[in-house]
């Protein structure tokens, strides 16, 4: 629509003394006239608008607008028409009946109603002509020459890469299946044929430019018009808006006395672009990986000498948390996919995994909607290679770059770019280690534009230098630069150069990938500005970096082309090019996916083939998307196998700012060989008693088998001596003692120092723990026998420290709330996760084995149950805010586990919610009761 605007505003600014005809051929309901006369006000006063179609919808169509006071109240001078097939007359506006394949009916009418010899006339055909027969549409562009002040702008469908396109065969298949097959589109498939066939026809001059390109010109959208998209709704499908915009063009065809001074057709057609000579690489093949499944902007990465991961993307229904395994021939194949370990992380799209060090990789952010961006990050650690949560980004982003960087003998990953969760373009560089975390990069030289979507790389074996290329601007505009970069660590800086890339213009694109070869760097897949890559540049070798970078074809796909939108690459140690995914939706045409995964390989390398001749098998495929969890909340879910428990990690503190990134991480993680105090020697079970006092009256809980369980209450409160209590544990006695204040049990929490004063000098914590002192909740002292403490999460974090005997817990992410039934507004659950039943197949158990001494981070909302190993075991559990104080819900929280009060405030106004429809018939409460809980679901997918 804003296209064939730019065509209107054009003719409306030029100075005429006559009346200005807009004669719109196969209008259908478009109300474009009205649109024009409310938007050019000061420029409709001697124009009148033209609708002709089929008299049906004419009919329809005048009806509408006499009904409606929005579009009527333009018109002025309405009048009965002499011609039975003039349906409405205005000064403003006129309905013409009449099919546009009777070129007599269509000029009497015409003639009938205008001087057409004292009239100045744009014709206008959007979408319209082009389902007319060839002949038929030829000859209504031949009689619109016919006119001597005239113009025509034409806008419809093309092939700009062939019907071969993935785009383009599913938009022909499309209007195919709806009966409206594109009749102008072959025999004109480029915009030098539509040029062509205008010339042909009478039409001496045109213009013609896709939409891409009219996208990207200045004159006709405004940085505003550009940005005003992100005001309706945040939008990030600018390689699918591109492909749609590249198979539409808008002409402009002139009679040479109606715009003067141009003398030549003006064209961008895509293919007066060719690239250079192909590299004697020899011929390719494309071969598909069997078993594979549909997914894009997923993140790929080396698991292993021979083995790629494939993690996250978007699949046919919504974002995936699933990763999928493909092993080279010869390689372990169904008996590794246990083995490998895969990241953890939230269900996601857009994010990066990038290698440091030896084999290790980390995963940087990524979004889930485009206003729901992630800052999270996952690394491999230990010798097992785990996924854990690490430092998080300071800023959420998406469509960023990420290079490793190996120039000092800490490995680093250096970060570029992006966008974040409000649409702002970045341009900061931050730098990570395992040490220090994130820290910001003081960029010099030519600082690069903001941008996303760009493509980066490190140089194979330098000294942490390379390039960066294109990527799209926050005016939404595709970057036409190149820069080398290098990195210092003393001071952390990158220096940036701009190199000219003026002649290279499939160069800078957008949503692609840059790949180290022998022959130089690849780059891969992608968008650029007004063109389309064909089958020969999709893949192309940049070289020359040092002077004048030039491009070279790499290879040429020629059968089962997949589309190289939104896959993800991986050049193996055999120069496979493993394509991962990719596709569009391709407008309201349908969408294409790039079936499963694709190898692009030399013809005639038979190696590591198999009987079938496959080279590349899926080892664990696994897209469905298992991130929503049991949402059914049904307990007779079918069990599956007890997963394989993560062991949780030991570290050793240094320093202050080490715990608060481990509390950051909101992981659970051992903190070993820490100053406690005497209290792991001194604590004995003879000595608690004496220091604290056989006489001292406690209350206690009384099980009576193995393991406590909230929800049934198998357990009793009893009042005893401090001394009986200790006898009884030495004994082998169930039972286990969670200290309470002393002074105010049901309204103060626990205060080792207060409740246990004569023990309490005893124990503290480290200066490295200085965050839990300065947030202190509470700190109760828990001394059990041989019983188990039920599942359970805590609304704060706490640091359980081992004091005596060993002690073994099970711990469960706050994503598996769903399968460890856990009913609303409590906090304890009624499994006993250590003899794995219920749905513990669906969950990601976390163990951790305590020995005396050691402290445990447990983070807020992870559900834990703990199981001591010896007759008498002894901990400090110490609790603290982390959250803003208005998080917390109001008034006394004795045990800090007191769900948060937007939490609190919900479930009331949920009950007030299902209240409301209470007077209404069961069924129509149950309909819309579910309708709500779904969209209460699609709220928590999309954060």
């Amino acid at each position: 629509m804003e296209a064939i605007q730019f065509s209107i505003r054009q003719y409306l600014d030029e100075t005429s003394n006559k009346r200005k005809l807009i004669v719109n051929l196969g209008c259908g309901y478009d109300p474009l006239p009205f649109t024009c006369l409310d938007r050019y006000v000061g420029k409709c006063g001697y124009v009148t608008f033209v609708d002709i179609d089929f008299r049906e919808l004419m009919e329809k169509k005048t009806n509408i607008i006499l009904n409606s006071t929005d579009m009527s109240h333009h018109l002025t001078n309405i009048k009965p028409s002499k011609l039975d097939d003039v349906l409405l007359e205005s000064d403003q506006y006129i309905a013409l009946a009449c099919d546009l394949v009777d070129m007599e009916k269509l000029d009497t009418l015409l003639r009938g109603v205008f001087d057409l010899n004292s009239c100045s006339i744009l014709f206008i055909a959007e979408v319209s002509i082009t389902y007319m027969q060839e002949p038929a549409a030829n000859a209504v562009i031949r009689w619109a020459a016919s006119f001597n002040d005239v113009r025509f702008s034409l806008l419809e469908q093309l092939l700009p890469d062939g019907e071969d396109h993935p785009f383009a065969s599913t938009m022909i298949r499309h209007f195919n299946k709806l009966q409206t097959p594109l009749k102008s589109i072959y025999s004109y498939p480029q915009l030098s044929d539509q040029q062509a066939r205008f010339k042909n026809l009478g039409w001496p001059v045109t213009e013609a430019q896709n939409l891409w390109s009219l996208w990207s010109n200045p004159g006709v959208f405004s940085h505003a018009q550009r940005t005003a998209i992100d005001l309706v709704e945040p939008f990030d499908e600018w390689e699918e808006f591109a492909l749609f915009a590249l198979h539409y063009f808008i002409l402009t065809a002139y009679k040479v006395n109606a715009k003067q001074g141009v003398d030549k057709s003006v064209s961008q057609d895509e293919t007066q672009l060719s690239p250079n000579k192909p590299l004697q690489r020899g011929l390719t093949q494309l071969e598909y990986i069997p078993g594979s499944e549909k997914r894009r902007f997923g993140a790929v990465y080396a698991a292993d000498d021979g083995i790629l991961v494939c993690h996250g993307g978007f699949g046919p229904v919504t974002r995936l948390q699933s990763s999928s395994i493909i092993s080279r021939r010869g390689f372990p194949c169904a008996e590794c996919s246990n083995s490998v370990p895969t990241p953890s992380a939230s269900a996601r799209m857009c994010h990066t995994i990038t290698k440091f060090g030896k084999s290790r990789h980390i995963l940087i952010g990524g979004r889930t909607s485009p206003s729901m961006v992630l800052a999270d990050c996952w690394t491999q650690e230990g010798a097992d290679s785990r996924w854990v949560r690490n430092d998080g980004i300071p800023v959420g982003r998406y469509r960023h770059c990420a290079v490793e960087l190996t120039e000092t003998s800490a490995s680093k990953v250096l970060l570029f770019g992006g966008i974040d969760s409000l649409g702002k373009v970045l341009d900061n560089c931050l730098c990570w280690n395992m040490e220090d975390g994130w820290q910001e990069v003081l960029v010099k030289g030519d600082r690069p534009p903001p941008r996303f979507g760009a493509a980066m790389i490190r140089f194979e074996g330098s000294c942490d230098s390379g390039i960066l290329v294109g990527g799209m601007s926050q005016n939404k505009i595709i970057l036409q630069d190149f820069y080398r970069w290098s990195y210092d660590s003393e001071p952390k800086t990158i220096r940036f150069t701009e190199l000219s890339v003026q002649k290279e213009k499939l160069m800078c694109r957008f949503g692609a990938t840059l790949i180290n070869t022998r022959n130089g760097i690849l780059l891969v897949g992608g968008i650029v500005e007004g063109r389309i890559l064909s089958k020969s540049t999709d893949i192309m070798i940049i070289s020359a970096i040092d002077s004048k970078p030039k491009l070279t074809s790499y290879c040429s796909i020629n059968e089962h082309r997949p589309l190289l939108v939104g896959s993800s690459f991986y050049l193996d140690t055999n120069n496979d090019l493993l394509i991962f995914g990719g596709g569009a939706v391709c407008f309201s045409f349908g969408s294409f996916w790039n079936l499963g995964f694709w190898a692009v390989v030399d013809h005639g390398n038979h190696s590591s083939k198999d009987e079938n001749g496959i080279r590349w098998h899926v080892i664990s495929s696994t897209a469905q998307d298992n991130s929503k969890g049991n949402q059914s909340g049904n307990p007779s879910t079918p069990n599956y196998p007890a997963p394989i428990s993560t062991i949780v990690r030991r570290v050793k503190l240094s320093r202050s700012k080490d715990f608060e990134r481990i509390v950051n991480r909101g992981q659970p993680v051992i903190l070993e060989e820490l100053d406690i105090g005497p209290c792991t020697e001194k604590w004995t079970a003879e000595y608690l008693r004496q220091t604290i006092g056989a006489e001292r009256v406690v209350v206690v809980h009384k099980a009576s088998c193995d393991e406590m369980n909230f929800q049934m209450k198998n357990f009793s409160y009893i009042t005893q001596s401090f001394g009986e209590f200790i006898d009884a544990i030495q004994q082998g006695g169930r039972l286990y003692l969670r200290s309470l204040s002393q002074a105010k049990p049901t309204e103060l929490p626990a205060d080792l120092s207060r409740d246990f004063p004569t023990i309490a000098a005893d124990f503290h914590l480290p200066e490295t723990m200085e965050m839990v002192q300065q947030n202190l909740h509470s700190s109760p002292l828990r001394i059990s026998g041989p019983v188990n403490m039920w599942l359970h999460y805590d609304v704060m974090d706490n640091v359980l420290c081992q004091i005596q005997g060993p002690k073994r817990l099970l711990l469960y992410p706050p994503s598996d709330v769903d399968f460890l039934e856990c009913p609303a507004g409590a906090s304890s659950s009624k499994m006993d996760v250590f003899k794995q039943d219920g749905l513990l197949g669906s969950t990601h158990p976390h163990e951790a084995v305590l020995k005396a001494g050691d402290v445990l981070f447990i983070p807020r909302f992870w559900f834990h149950s703990a199981s001591p190993t010896s007759r008498l075991s002894v901990a400090v559990n110490v609790f603290f805010r982390t959250l803003s104080p208005t998080a917390y819900a109001a008034g006394k929280d004795v045990y800090g586990n007191r769900d948060i009060a937007a939490y609190e405030q919900g479930r009331l106004t949920l009950k007030r919610l299902v209240g409301s429809f209470g007077h209404l018939p069961d069924e129509v409460g149950k309909f819309y009761l579910n309708r709500l809980a779904l969209e209460i679901l699609e709220h928590v997918r999309a954060v």
